[in-house]
């Protein structure tokens, strides 16, 4: 229900009101907003954003979204249960038809980035738009591309980057994140620290490799270490086989003695058959 009427302090209860001058839903629309707070959205075009709970009448104001440095919708919406209620002012911009779709896809995305937290935001965003993007709807309804992928990266809750080598693995976050059985051993030496990573399946693919390849990666380790030692093999699906990394180290050196560690450490888990250096 949807009810104009005048009033000096937005505490008008939806029962004091009595005559319906348009027919105007709502819904709310969790993890919506830049933060990831709810918002109200009306079929007309306006979005609002929690204001206030007034616990002695159990009702909760809503601000219209519009508030920056250069304009300040007065627009107010009162909400006592499923019902609500909206002051005499009118907004002061014009309503942006479609939003509550834009509003779905801003959710969705906000969602998926929380749940796959390193899949790339791109590719989330992508995915999203080609699901619930319609050419035919109003313009609103098709949320900017850049916001989105600035939201999704903002929400990625990492861990932070260390500033020496003696730091703590947060294995609550690993084992959560990816998989209890993904950090396997953490080689020493001297102040250098070298880190192995492998889920039990890529190690049961090692295992049955015939050839192992080693290959490294400097650009994507952060400072204070060096590079990203991986080793992989051949993986054959059906007719397809394509080369797969099945072990990671993260490396803090690059001498010799370094490089003989790693690499000998994974014929703990798995038999070595054959070593081709990539």
């Amino acid at each position: 229900m949807y009810v104009r009427r005048s009033f000096d302090e937005p505490s008008v209860h939806p029962e004091d009101v009595g005559v319906l001058e348009a027919e105007v839903t709502f819904s709310l629309m969790e993890s919506s907003s830049q933060r990831g707070k709810r918002k109200l959205v009306s079929s007309n075009g306006f979005t609002y954003v929690h204001k206030r709970f007034n616990p002695t009448k159990q009702t909760t104001i809503w601000r219209c979204s519009v508030r920056n440095k250069k304009s300040t919708c007065p627009a107010i919406v009162v909400q006592c249960g499923h019902s609500f209620v909206s002051n005499e002012c009118d907004h002061s911009h014009q309503a942006k038809p479609g939003i509550d779709k834009g509003l779905v896809i801003t959710t969705k995305v906000n969602a998926e980035s929380d749940k796959n937290m390193f899949e790339s935001a791109g590719s989330i965003v992508e995915k999203i738009l080609r699901e619930e993007a319609d050419d035919r709807l109003p313009e609103a309804s098709r949320p900017d591309y850049t916001n989105l992928l600035r939201n999704c990266n903002r929400r990625r809750q990492r861990p932070k980057d260390p500033t020496d080598m003696d730091f703590e693995l947060d294995m609550a976050f690993i084992n959560e994140k990816i998989s209890s059985s993904f950090f396997r051993a953490e080689v020493r030496n001297g102040e250098r620290r070298h880190l192995i990573f492998a889920t039990d399946q890529q190690l049961q693919l090692l295992k049955k490799a015939k050839t192992w390849y080693i290959d490294g990666t400097f650009k994507v380790v952060r400072q204070r270490f060096y590079q990203l030692l991986s080793i992989h093999s051949f993986v054959r699906s059906g007719d397809d086989m394509k080369q797969l990394p099945l072990l990671f180290a993260v490396m803090a050196g690059k001498t010799s003695e370094d490089y003989t560690q790693v690499i000998v450490l994974p014929l703990q888990f798995v038999p070595l058959r054959i070593f081709t250096y990539a």
